[in-house]
């Protein structure tokens, strides 16, 4: 059977960290929480997957520990840094090859983060 998805938005914050720079002297760096949600279409509207595994991929940090949806769908992510990543979604831990879409985490205190629906 051939999935449909479908990206919508879901608002999330930016958290700030102190960082130290090379010469010890203190530098605002942001990174983010990114929380997203995996949901499947339905009759009766969105209903949250549970116990989907979520990564996220970059060029140079490689792969992160995978997050978990919770009963309601949200998957959460801490300290990203800004750039491009992919999101990952296992949807059948047997399955070789995740379903996988482009995130763009900005430098910014607010920005928007993807929801994977499934139909």
């Amino acid at each position: 059977m051939k999935r449909l998805f479908r990206v919508a938005a879901t608002s999330l914050a930016a958290v700030a960290l102190l960082v130290l720079r090379s010469d010890g002297s203190r530098a605002d760096a942001r990174s983010a929480t990114v929380v997203g949600r995996v949901v499947r279409e339905t009759p009766m509207g969105p209903a949250p997957v549970v116990g989907v595994r979520v990564t996220l991929s970059h060029r140079t940090y490689g792969r992160s520990e995978p997050s978990y949806t919770g009963t309601a769908g949200w998957y959460t992510f801490f300290n990203i840094p800004s750039g491009d990543f992919t999101l990952e979604v296992w949807l059948n831990e047997a399955r070789a090859e995740p379903l996988r879409m482009a995130l763009h985490v900005p430098d910014a205190d607010r920005f928007t983060a993807t929801t994977v629906t499934v139909r």
